[in-house]
């Protein structure tokens, strides 16, 4: 029962933290993008190439020029599933390892993201593609797919 309750104090914990701290640095590190590698107000950046706020942590680009208007969009990393993946984690009363592989999922996807995002802006909104399907996709999947790969170490690991 105390188990239990520890957890819970560690979930309570952990989304007050997250909703009073990561978030709003995530929403600094979208500001910063604003004047320095994107323009400061919304509009064209080049080509036809469009970007509007979607939230408070993400923005999204659309291309004006092609006949099939597409969204695509960029987020900053440690959103929502990086919260849920620390919850199963903590839940599993995992290793710190597993919480550093998590944090390192995130920096990563985070890292090749925001080049490819840099790669769209100078040479070709062809690029767009790789941030949209990374920060939608990808990360999430490796970020939850790890609590399940956790879960299932701890069940074939012999007891001691």
């Amino acid at each position: 029962m105390l188990d239990w309750f520890k957890k819970g104090a560690l979930i309570i914990t952990l989304v007050f933290i997250y909703f009073f701290g990561i978030r709003e640095i995530r929403g600094v590190i979208l500001d910063t993008h604003l004047g320095t590698i994107l323009p400061q107000d919304y509009g064209e950046i080049q080509n036809g190439l469009f970007f509007t706020e979607l939230s408070s942590v993400s923005f999204s680009f659309y291309n004006k020029t092609r006949v099939i208007h597409k969204f695509w969009v960029y987020k900053i990393p440690f959103g929502l599933f990086f919260l849920l993946a620390c919850i199963g984690l903590i839940i599993l009363y995992a290793n710190s390892k597993f919480y550093y592989y998590l944090i390192g999922i995130q920096i990563i996807g985070g890292a090749i993201s925001f080049l490819f995002l840099l790669l769209t802006i100078s040479i070709s909104d062809h690029f767009i593609v790789v941030p949209d399907l990374i920060s939608r996709y990808l990360t999430p999947l490796c970020s939850l797919g790890l609590v399940a790969l956790t879960y299932i170490q701890q069940k074939e690991a012999p007891e001691a």
